[in-house]
């Protein structure tokens, strides 16, 4: 025989075996109450254990833009907006900042706008991974540096 909560599911006689459960919060929960039913004495408080954890977009660098560490959200569907950031001596290529979803699996998705290299500067790196130093003199964003002639 089980009883059975909206959200847990607990054998009456777990008090012998681990259990696993699962709990999912919406968005319109400010407070997070765990409770435990504990069918026998205290005693059984010892082999009880909890983890609790959040999902995670972690910080990410890729076409000279910064994503900042972002929680994901609660809801399997949705996706998380977060506006990127330019890395050092690196501009937005269109008017707004570029922008980024955190999915609720913890990954960057649908990356809208990109950052380029000043005029003066040039990445290390095709995807933009490092921020851009300096050179000589750069002709457009997507051409090499060129070294200003001596004479």
């Amino acid at each position: 025989m089980r009883e059975e909560n909206q959200h847990v599911t607990m054998p009456q006689e777990s008090h012998n075996k681990s259990l696993k459960i699962n709990i999912e919060i919406g968005n319109a929960y400010n407070i997070c109450i765990l409770m435990v039913l504990i069918l026998c004495t205290l005693f059984l408080l010892i082999n009880i254990s909890f983890k609790v954890y959040y999902v995670v977009c972690d910080a990410s660098t890729t076409r000279f833009t910064q994503y900042p560490a972002t929680v994901t959200s609660s809801v399997r569907e949705d996706m998380v907006k977060v506006s990127g950031k330019c890395v050092r001596n690196a501009i937005a290529s269109q008017s707004e900042p570029p922008t980024g979803f955190c999915t609720s699996s913890g990954r960057w998705n649908h990356l809208i706008g990109e950052c380029a290299c000043k005029p003066g500067y040039m990445g290390q790196d095709i995807k933009g991974e490092q921020s851009c130093h300096v050179y000589n003199y750069h002709v457009h964003k997507y051409f090499s540096c060129r070294t200003v002639p001596n004479e």
